[in-house]
């Protein structure tokens, strides 16, 4: 998250490791959070996850943001499981990649996505948006 912050200023972490108490009171919400989450690290819940965060951008635009950490990922520079865009929620999701706490690498096959009229779709930033 750092660099992030480094490039583009302020950011507002509204998520990290949770626990099932918090999963529950997000779906009561109407938040789309997965029970397979990486946010359950180690969690009965999803005993391979692998630590994630929810952030927003305070003083960038959204989908730049996202074009950033996609661009750093797809050259090599960082590695992640997923990166996530819920642009009407306002909120990005970003997960390590699985091999940071695990010997093997069983990373998502769906790691560039975003969450629009209730489902989740692959994204790609290069593409223009719909």
């Amino acid at each position: 998250i750092q660099p992030i912050r480094d490039q583009f200023g302020r950011i507002k972490i509204t998520s990290g490791l949770r626990d099932e108490t918090i999963y529950q009171a997000l779906r009561k919400k109407g938040y789309p959070a997965s029970p397979r989450s990486d946010h359950f690290a180690w969690c009965h819940l999803n005993p391979i996850g692998s630590g994630a965060a929810d952030f927003v951008p305070l003083d960038s635009d959204l989908f730049e943001v996202y074009r950033f950490i996609y661009q750093k990922v797809i050259e090599g520079k960082w590695k992640v499981n997923q990166l996530i865009l819920y642009p009407h929620i306002g909120f990005i999701h970003i997960s390590n990649p699985r091999s940071v706490i695990f010997r093997y690498a069983i990373d998502s096959r769906r790691r560039f996505l975003i969450y629009e009229k209730g489902s989740y779709r692959a994204f790609e930033p290069s593409v223009p948006r719909p």
